[in-house]
């Protein structure tokens, strides 16, 4: 959808000014790259070059979100969906993919936790990822990031319920009660808009 919206320049004969490219090229040829480096250092198991390398990735995403103002300003519609919305989810799933990689990173250099329990670990993560959801829902009103985050906590919910692994009862209800306070969130937030949109009309 990204690429396909500024393609459509290519086959017209009158150019269309499209300003949010000079606020995402740089940076989004640099997240190219970095993805496709990512690919290679985590196949070939270096753990800790891939995850400087997401670091640099989410680094080049957070510039995108940030320069096309998410949420701050105002664009047209096919401006939001075709542009804001893919980055939204980008940056959203590089978001919860830095925590992965830098969770399997601790894994293979054996980390204590610092004495903390694996459990208490993952609930504390889980919580991060439940206040910078929120956060982003609160000040940014952005739905496309907070779906991609409820969609990795369910992954947890489900992978945790599951008596193949074993059942871990305390994880999963963190990721239950967060994956609701998101959407209670969202279905806040957007009946607010929606509310405030009306009586402006």
């Amino acid at each position: 959808m990204f690429a396909a919206y500024q393609a459509r320049d290519l086959f017209k004969k009158e150019k269309i000014k499209m300003p949010f490219i000079k606020k995402t090229s740089y940076y989004f040829f640099l997240a190219g790259l970095a993805n496709m480096s990512w690919i290679f250092a985590w196949h070939y198991q270096q753990v800790l070059l891939s995850v400087l390398i997401m670091l640099v990735l989410f680094g080049s995403l957070l510039k995108i979100y940030l320069n096309l103002g998410v949420g701050k300003e105002i664009v047209s519609r096919k401006e939001r969906i075709f542009i804001q919305v893919p980055i939204s989810v980008y940056l959203g799933w590089i978001t919860v993919a830095t925590i992965a990689n830098v969770t399997a990173f601790l894994v293979t250099i054996n980390w204590d936790g610092l004495g903390i329990s694996e459990v208490i670990w993952a609930m504390i993560v889980i919580i991060v990822a439940l206040i910078i959801t929120l956060l982003m829902i609160i000040t940014r009103k952005d739905v496309a990031y907070s779906l991609v985050i409820v969609w990795a906590l369910l992954g947890i919910y489900i992978k945790r319920t599951d008596p193949f692994y074993g059942i871990q009862n305390d994880v999963a209800l963190t990721a239950a009660v967060s994956v609701i306070l998101i959407i209670l969130a969202i279905i806040i937030e957007v009946g607010m808009d929606t509310f405030i949109r009306k009586q402006k009309s």
